[in-house]
């Protein structure tokens, strides 16, 4: 997921999921995860952040 991410930054959560084959929640889990752990930063509003 973390590749696909940097290869498409503004890609979805929809987006993501029907690629990867999991669903939105699990998506969405998994992205916080990886602000947690600091290797994703999320800049931007909830609803264009890039």
């Amino acid at each position: 997921m973390y590749c696909i991410m940097l290869n498409k930054p503004t890609i979805t959560i929809v987006e993501l999921s029907t690629e990867i084959g999991i669903s939105t929640t699990a998506v969405e889990n998994n992205i916080q995860k990886l602000i947690e752990k600091a290797i994703i930063d999320r800049t931007g509003s909830a609803k264009t952040g890039t």
